[in-house]
């Protein structure tokens, strides 16, 4: 567990050599396969970007296209693990396909409804997208059950009642 915290700070420090290596070292310690897909998902994702920022776009494309690529074969590998349908979404989002993301965290919802990752995903891809503001307030609503003390919870349903629920 210790080898995805770093691997995840180095994604963030843009450490991309330093993640490789820890990815290796995650590989070598036995660490689940649909885990470290996703983590591969994720350093192709960070140099995608990094890509684009650089103005690179034939770069962003193709590190985009390997990522779309190796997220769908998890999600088809490993269809129970919210975690691989999760790094599906994070995909999907990037690319515009927000439909597909929200059928995306809407399995890994699914799969694991009380994994507040999960929550927050699904909800913030209802919230981008807008067209399912029913969908959002009932799955908000059920975060809430769950998680009555979320603060984060709590604000996001004062703020999507605010938008789409019905005036006085």
């Amino acid at each position: 567990r210790i080898y995805a915290l770093v691997f995840n700070q180095q994604l963030a420090s843009e450490d991309f050599d330093g993640a490789r290596e820890t990815l290796e070292l995650r590989i070598a310690s036995g660490e689940i396969q649909s885990k470290i897909n996703s983590s591969r998902v994720s350093l192709i994702m960070a140099l995608a970007l990094q890509a684009k920022s650089n103005g690179k776009l034939d770069v962003y494309d193709m590190q985009i296209s390997k990522a779309l690529s190796l997220a769908n074969q998890s999600v088809l590998d490993y269809a129970i693990s919210d975690f691989v349908w999760r790094t599906y979404g994070r995909v999907l989002v990037e690319i515009g396909e927000m439909q597909e993301a929200i059928n995306a965290y809407g399995e890994a919802y699914r799969i694991a409804p009380s994994n507040k990752e999960n929550i927050r995903s699904f909800m913030s891809a209802l919230f981008k997208d807008g067209s399912e503001s029913q969908r959002l307030l009932r799955t908000l609503r059920d975060a809430i059950k769950k998680f009555p003390r979320d603060k984060q919870f709590n604000t996001a349903w004062l703020e999507v009642e605010r938008q789409f629920g019905s005036s006085w």
